[in-house]
């Protein structure tokens, strides 16, 4: 019965041991910062019925949430210009002689996840360079023209109509410091649209 009651003392010191040295243990984790802002700056490229010379701009302003170390919301605002034309199609589809281009004004706000990669643990601070992916869902307000050379064709068209993306991006940032980091990042947006080119053949 002694080395009963002596076993168990054992592991109720052990059980204290462990409780203490995990509470030391997550005392040195430091709890993500849970707000911050940021600006963005960049290029836009259109994947649409007018493919050519179809590199706009875009800039924007963005909130993050953090969840975690590993997983936060991210609120989204850009503006910017898609742009494209059919210099490299020939003929359309009534295989008449045309040429088209197009500009699209449009303004975006979305909410997307983002997720640190190679951050499982969900408690461990993040590396100075991190890596993480995004996926969400937004608003897309159009303000797009498309012009014809050929008068037959029309003179213009036009498209105003709001339209859901979904985001998916992948990027990588650096901190620079604890207040500050500069990243890269590439966003696909899939729009429920096929009219941000304002092209259609009716």
């Amino acid at each position: 019965m002694k080395s009963l009651k002596s076993l168990l003392l054992a592991f109720a010191i052990l059980g204290f041991i462990s409780s203490q040295a995990q509470s030391d243990y997550f005392s040195k984790i430091n709890a993500a910062k849970k707000f911050s802002a940021g600006i963005n700056l960049g290029l836009t490229n259109s994947f649409t019925d007018a493919p050519a010379n179809n590199s706009g701009y875009a800039f924007g302003l963005n909130v993050k949430y953090s969840i975690s170390h590993t997983v936060g919301l991210r609120a989204s605002f850009y503006s910017g210009s898609l742009v494209g034309d059919r210099s490299e199609q020939n003929k359309d589809i009534d295989n008449n002689l045309t040429s088209y281009s197009f500009e699209n004004n449009f303004s975006t706000i979305d909410l997307s996840a983002i997720f640190t990669l190679g951050n499982i643990s969900f408690l461990r601070s993040q590396r100075n360079l991190q890596y993480y992916a995004s996926v969400g869902i937004g608003s897309m307000s159009n303000n797009s023209t498309g012009k014809f050379s050929e008068p037959s064709e029309g003179s213009e068209t036009k498209f105003g109509e709001s339209a859901v993306y979904i985001p998916i991006g992948l990027g990588l940032k650096y901190n620079l410091n604890d207040n500050f980091d500069l990243g890269l990042n590439t966003q696909f947006n899939y729009s429920s649209s096929d009219d941000l080119d304002a092209f259609n053949y009716n």
